[in-house]
């Protein structure tokens, strides 16, 4: 009998619907492969079953989580179970009442996504008034914690035509209470003008814009995270399909989110100038299995193996390295090395190998 695993993040599909359009999303250029659909109350309660053994759940995938008016009773529901639970919004949906019922249901952390630091910016690529929605939705949500809880993020999707707007998305989101700015890179393009907004590589002018925004972060006191914008060999995406997975609202397993988008045909990424299109990364069904069993099935035990060796390649490489001299030249060898092991012999699983994470942005 397999050992019962422990989980260290789910991340649940509520809904596969969504009220906006965005052209920055898979959704805005394919809506007719769009599949919309709400998880079912058996797949819900499968995930219930191992929630005890879960250090955190967040309630969002592809759609709007508060399209379902049930959202804060399986906030409480799933809060009773064990676990941290988080939700992501658009921002398009927000009321006093709703507010307060995700604060009594016992949410950990709330986070509203932002395209831009001004209508300009964002309303084009995600429809007029959505900049306005998501301000006020933050604020009347922000209005209504108990001593600042739960902490309130602005997930901010960063892109060349916004990557400047950074210092005045800082103030802005000190200006609604939030607690911190979380930045992230667009990493699944599905079209030529996706691919053209994003903001990695680093560009010259990179390094002091980074260090005025970081030092600007002290005197709004408000805490900054943003992602790589250098390549660098990485043995495993933040995803980490080794603790983590998704279940998506049609009640299929993957082990990123990326990787199983709610669509009725393969998935389409754009790569090196082309669609290319490969099929969804399905492990299992809920609640046709539970969890575990899908968790143990050899498809899935192989492809977390691969991750494995390169974390395990990584560790060996990396250990025993020094803050000196010495230490700067075994680093660079070693990064040659993994890099040389990464694209050869330890390349991800095929499905993963043209992800932006698994390049270090």
């Amino acid at each position: 009998m397999p050992d019962l695993p422990a989980y260290n993040h789910i991340q649940l599909e509520l809904t596969s619907r969504c009220n906006l359009r965005c052209r920055t999303c898979l959704y805005g250029h394919y809506p007719e492969r769009w599949v919309a659909a709400d998880l079912a109350p058996a797949v819900f309660d499968r995930i219930l079953a191992v929630a005890s053994r879960t250090r955190s759940v967040h309630l969002q995938g592809w759609g709007e989580s508060f399209l379902r008016e049930d959202c804060p009773e399986l906030v409480a529901r799933m809060k009773q179970a064990g676990p941290a639970v988080s939700i992501s919004s658009n921002g398009s949906i927000m009321t006093p009442a709703l507010a307060r019922a995700l604060i009594d249901a016992g949410l950990d952390s709330m986070a509203f996504s932002f395209a831009g630091a001004s209508p300009p910016e964002q309303d084009p690529l995600r429809g007029t008034g959505s900049f306005e929605k998501v301000v006020e939705a933050a604020a009347v949500f922000s209005r209504h914690r108990i001593a600042s809880h739960p902490p309130v993020l602005m997930n901010y999707l960063l892109l060349r035509p916004n990557r400047s707007s950074l210092h005045r998305a800082l103030r802005l989101a000190k200006r609604l209470g939030m607690n911190r700015l979380q930045v992230g890179h667009l990493v699944h393009p599905v079209a030529l003008e996706q691919a053209d907004w994003a903001a990695y590589p680093e560009t010259v002018d990179g390094p002091q814009h980074w260090f005025w925004l970081r030092l600007s972060v002290l005197w709004h006191r408000t805490a900054l995270g943003l992602p790589s914008m250098k390549g660098q060999p990485t043995a495993v995406c933040p995803k980490n399909p080794l603790e983590n997975l998704f279940v998506g609202a049609d009640g299929t397993v993957s082990p990123c989110v990326y990787l199983n988008p709610p669509l009725n045909s393969a998935v389409p990424r754009w790569v090196e100038g082309a669609i290319m299109e490969s099929p969804r990364v399905i492990m299992g069904r809920l609640p046709d299995q539970t969890l575990d069993d899908i968790w143990h099935r050899s498809a899935y035990r192989s492809f977390r193996y691969a991750f494995e060796q390169r974390v395990n390649a990584y560790e060996t490489h990396m250990a025993g390295i020094r803050p000196d001299l010495d230490g700067l030249a075994k680093l660079e060898r070693s990064v040659g090395r993994l890099t040389a092991l990464f694209n050869g012999p330890l390349q991800p699983p095929e499905a993963c190998r043209q992800c932006p994470h698994l390049q270090g942005f």
